[in-house]
């Protein structure tokens, strides 16, 4: 009141307690323009510090204007923190120890953003022996194989990347397969075990398969494992006991699976029967199997050459027509029915000089019944009823009526009468023929 300078005012009792560097500075530093209405807030006396600022440049980074929320108020906005970071990195595990320790990361210099793994930890990548990052040319993205915690364990997966790593693959150096890059590797053996490939004995000079894994196992490539049945071609009969060769001479690669590709010669060599005069099907298959000496056989294209009908359909044994030989049978039948033409003695197909077509009679489901046609003889009335025998009892029986009638003819007629009984009587009836006395008036 009394005008004295030596005040008693205390900034503590205001709305902006004074403290660290702002208790040094005189009163107009902040009250240029008076002391009533003075700002509180931070950026209102330091716009000019914020815009000029260049460590980092808060402007670039976008960076908050509400300076209390990273400064205090000591002097050269030392010490500073940063509890936004986590917006911009996230500090998790190894890096959330040294959260309070910046110039580890930042080196003194904040305005390269570092984001990623590599951008700090490029020497441990490039120093890196187990596996050796560099030469094997491992991703540079530290994340797909670590975590914040520790470089070990690892927690990349091969098995997802398409190759599983088991057997000799599993105790091997990255870079033993991944020489400068992990791109564009192909998962198959060959790829990488071509040189293993040429110098293995005949591998190249028979062209052995180059698919390793018919063969081999991941183990050792002593291991083989190739088994014939996992192809499409299963070994049986006769093939499973040839060497490779037998079939393989000329590679591994292409080698047909059709029979006559092996065996044409065999085809047209087979002389019983003649594959090749008979025109044989060239598909082996049809008739053959595997079995050794291609027995036993079957043929279904029979009926191309002769229709099996009636008993000859369950002959199931080749030999009872063959005979071994097939090559020229017959196919008539007394080609192989002439003994049981000749032997027949009801009738005597021989001494009666039936004909040698069986057929006319016979059908092909058994010999009997027959159905001989009597047309050399014409037969009618009663002649219908009579069994074969009562005429044909004897040997060399020709067609004549005394032959059967002789005491019939004695009966009604006397001795020196003609003999030729169709002159007066039919065959339907004995009483249609003209009596003795009526044969006498006649004459």
């Amino acid at each position: 009141p009394n005008g004295s300078e030596a005040s008693g005012f205390d900034h503590a009792l205001s709305n902006f307690p004074l403290t660290g560097a702002h208790l040094n500075i005189s009163c107009d530093n902040c009250h240029q323009n008076g002391y009533v209405g003075t700002a509180t807030e931070c950026l209102a006396c330091h716009e000019t510090d914020y815009n000029n600022s260049a460590n980092p440049n808060h402007q670039a980074l976008s960076l908050s204007t509400d300076c209390i929320s990273c400064h205090s108020t000591e002097p050269e906005w030392q010490p500073a923190l940063y509890p936004d970071h986590n917006q911009v990195y996230e500090l998790l595990g190894r890096h959330l120890e040294i959260a309070n320790d910046c110039d580890a990361c930042h080196n003194g210099d904040y305005n390269n953003n570092l984001n990623t793994c590599f951008e700090c930890h490029e020497d441990a990548f490039n120093n890196s022996t187990n596996p050796e990052h560099v030469s094997a040319g491992l991703s540079t993205l530290c994340e797909e194989c670590h975590t914040a915690v520790a470089w070990i364990p690892s927690t990349f997966d091969h098995t997802a990347a398409g190759f599983e790593l088991v057997g000799a693959h599993a105790t091997i150096q990255c870079s033993d397969c991944h020489q400068g890059t992990t791109t564009g590797l192909q998962s198959d053996c060959f790829s990488c075990h071509e040189d293993d490939y040429n110098l293995a004995p005949d591998h190249s000079t028979l062209n052995y398969p180059i698919n390793c894994e018919i063969c081999h196992n991941s183990i050792t490539w002593e291991d083989v494992i190739f088994d014939h049945a996992n192809t499409n071609f299963p070994l049986t009969g006769a093939h499973t006991s040839l060497n490779c060769d037998d079939c393989h001479s000329t590679g591994y690669t292409g080698t047909s699976t059709i029979c006559y590709d092996c065996h044409q010669t065999v085809y047209e060599q087979t002389t019983n029967p003649d594959h090749v005069a008979l025109s044989l099907s060239t598909d082996c298959e049809t008739c053959h199997t595997t079995n050794p000496n291609w027995e036993p056989a079957t043929f279904p294209l029979h009926n191309n050459f002769y229709e099996l009908l009636g008993a000859h359909a369950s002959i199931n044994n080749c030999d009872n027509c063959h005979n071994g030989n097939y090559n020229n049978t017959p196919n008539t039948c007394m080609g192989c029915h002439e003994d049981d033409f000749n032997n027949t003695n009801d009738p005597p197909h021989q001494s009666l000089g039936f004909p040698e077509d069986c057929l006319i009679c016979h059908d092909m489901n058994g010999w009997e019944p027959a159905s001989f046609d009597h047309a050399f003889y014409p037969i009618s009335n009663h002649h219908d009823e009579v069994n074969c025998n009562e005429c044909h009892s004897e040997p060399n029986y020709q067609p004549q009526c005394m032959s059967c009638h002789n005491d019939d003819f004695l009966e009604e007629h006397d001795p020196g009468d003609p003999t030729d009984c169709w002159s007066c009587h039919t065959t339907f009836d004995w009483s249609t023929g003209l009596r003795k006395s009526q044969m006498q008036n006649a004459h």
